[in-house]
């Protein structure tokens, strides 16, 4: 059986974590021409990964969020002369992958309170 609600929030926390990665992608995007700017990003499957059951039923979204966000700044050599890290195209391609995954997030929301939607106008007209 599924458990709609250990479901919901599941995926809000997937759509909170996506909203926050596409925030800390667009400010690299923005950063792109300050020196010495490393770029951020969130590891979105290892915040997840370390998500149990027992914190879905007991914790906020925003608490799970706060206590697992996990993220990394890009240690790698930049190669520009002013030191930024920033390379536009990867950035926007991040940024791009992301949008399409929150997207993907938020259908599987509609669908599910079209489910809910459907169980309760079936149980009215039989009921």
């Amino acid at each position: 059986m599924i458990n709609f609600d250990n479901t919901t929030r599941m995926l809000e926390a997937s759509l909170t974590l996506r909203a926050r990665r596409q925030d800390l992608l667009v400010s690299n995007l923005v950063n792109a021409d300050t020196p010495n700017y490393r770029p951020k990003d969130l590891t979105f499957e290892g915040v997840l990964a370390n998500v149990s059951d027992e914190d879905l039923r007991s914790t906020s979204t925003r608490a799970l969020i706060e206590d697992n966000e996990d993220v990394y700044v890009n240690q790698t050599p930049a190669d520009s002369l002013d030191g930024n890290g920033v390379n536009r195209d990867v950035e926007i391609g991040k940024a791009a992958d992301n949008l399409q995954r929150f997207g993907v997030g938020l259908e599987l929301v509609r669908r599910k309170m079209g489910l809910i939607r459907y169980a309760m106008s079936s149980s009215d007209a039989g009921g």
